[in-house]
């Protein structure tokens, strides 16, 4: 009896796409003109040691560094976490085009940010509503070049980093009104160790193509890295 529970259990969670509370933001991002998402409640993470996957418990947090747990991943090296019953997905390039460019508001809804600090690219839902008591930059308030239909460049002048900057609280704030950070978790290239001066993601792709954010811009994917580079992954699951 307890085997069958298991097995009916298992198959409940697989269907409902592991989308509850615990594991995802509570934010709706539209991606198309028909489809929202919610992001995972945190990039994905691997523990080395036990071989399991899971979500942190931070948005910001990264363990790059640490021996026993990564967050960087190579090209389709987090294949195995799609394989554990959920329906967790990466974006695509349109997908990313459209959130970043696209959506209505598009410019208003996103923006640079230091969370604890911790620096990254802020997110905010189709809805959101900011509190009276917060402040928030945002790119629509910036001087921006729009270089190509994938990519937006900064104005050099500006710190988005020091004015959206946030403590513990005022984050914990933001994140019940939906908001998702993508911290720059770094990347690495080869053998060599890596730099944090960028949050580079995977993206869902035939080819190795990924969304980059850094202090001077923005893209929306760049090209292919060849085999030898290590990006950060955030998934996403169908809000229906």
């Amino acid at each position: 009896m307890k085997k069958l529970f298991l097995q009916v259990f298992m198959l409940i969670l697989a269907i409902s796409g592991c989308s509850n509370n615990l594991e995802r933001t509570s934010g709706e991002f539209s991606v198309s003109e028909t489809q929202k998402v919610y992001f995972s409640r945190s990039n994905l993470q691997y523990n080395k040691k036990n071989k399991t996957y899971f979500f942190s418990n931070s948005q910001y947090k990264v363990f790059t560094s640490n021996n026993d747990t990564t967050d960087l991943f190579e090209y389709k090296g987090y294949e195995n976490f799609f394989n554990e019953g959920c329906q967790w997905r990466l974006l695509t390039a349109q997908e990313w085009a459209f959130l970043l460019f696209e959506r209505q508001n598009a410019f208003n809804l996103s923006t640079f940010a230091t969370i604890n600090s911790k620096k990254g690219f802020l997110l905010l839902p189709d809805d959101f509503k900011l509190s009276k008591t917060l402040k928030i930059k945002t790119l629509a308030e910036t001087k921006t070049k729009k270089v190509s239909d994938k990519e937006t460049t900064l104005d050099k002048k500006v710190d988005l980093f020091l004015t959206n900057n946030f403590n513990t609280s005022e984050w914990e704030e933001l994140e019940k009104l939906g908001a998702v950070f993508l911290p720059f978790s770094g990347k690495k290239i080869k053998n060599n160790s890596p730099f944090y001066d960028e949050g580079a993601y995977w993206i869902d792709s035939e080819e190795e193509h990924y969304v980059t954010f850094s202090s001077q811009y923005y893209s929306s994917y760049c090209g292919c890295c060849k085999n030898v580079c290590s990006f950060s992954v955030r998934l996403v699951v169908d809000t229906k």
